[in-house]
């Protein structure tokens, strides 16, 4: 979208007319308003839900990488190919990965809360 310098004002800003972009039909000023807060709120819209569909086919493939890492480690323990038993081995350190630093963040997580009064354990009966 262009802008132009309007002449009457030294910095003001003004928005071309609608009948001034290709393909657009001149719309009346009470509409022109309401007309683009409906386009943006639905370029946002749009927006969202592709976001949405991105993070869904990145949690797909993560799934499917990780439902085929366990069959190939069950295939490598029957004496599977070669290539199962390197997908394995892979499929195995990395779930040691996720294991170990799951537990360094419990300890940190259990360290920063145990020199609090209250360590927001309530079901323990200790505060």
């Amino acid at each position: 979208m262009r802008f132009a310098v309007s002449r009457n004002s030294s910095a003001a800003i003004t928005r071309p007319s609608d009948a001034s972009i290709p393909g657009r039909a001149p719309v009346s000023s009470d509409t022109a308003s309401d007309s683009s807060w409906s386009e943006t709120i639905g370029r946002i819209v749009r927006l969202n839900a592709g976001v949405e569909n991105v993070v869904g086919l990145v949690l797909l493939g993560v799934l499917s990488l990780a439902v085929g890492g366990c069959a190939c480690v069950v295939w490598a323990e029957r004496g599977g190919p070669r290539w199962a038993r390197r997908v394995a081995t892979v499929t195995l350190a990395v779930g040691e990965l996720v294991r170990r630093s799951e537990k360094r963040r419990r300890r940190r997580v259990a360290r920063t809360t145990s020199g609090d009064d209250f360590n927001g354990d309530v079901s323990s009966g200790t505060y």
